[in-house]
C-alpha cells in the first residue's frame, strides 16, 4: 500500500538527506520523492510516497515530527 508523507522542513543543505536516511533507518522504501519550495522563502516542502502500511507511515510521521528543522507534517489520504 502508498501513503503520501508531506514534510515542510527549514531550508538547509542536509534536509533532503536526513529524511531519506531517516526513512532508511526505519526500513521504510521511498518510491518517490519530490522536493520543492514552500510558502516561505528559508523553507521547503518534501512530498515522498511510501511503500508502507498506514501504521508505519504514522510511527515515521511521528519519527520525522521530532526531528529539529520540522515545521509540519501530515499524512496525506489517498
Amino acid at each position: 500500500m502508498q501513503q503520501l508523507l508531506s514534510v515542510v522542513l527549514h531550508r538547509h543543505e542536509d534536509t533532503l538527506l536526513r529524511l531519506a536516511g531517516l526513512c532508511y533507518r526505519r526500513g521504510v522504501p521511498i518510491e518517490s520523492l519530490a522536493y520543492f519550495a514552500a510558502d516561505r522563502p528559508d523553507q521547503v516542502k518534501v512530498q515522498a510516497v511510501l511503500a508502507c502500511e498506514q501504521a508505519a507511515a504514522l510511527q515515521l510521521q511521528r519519527q520525522v515530527s521530532k526531528l529539529i528543522d520540522v515545521v509540519s507534517t501530515e499524512i496525506v489520504p489517498n
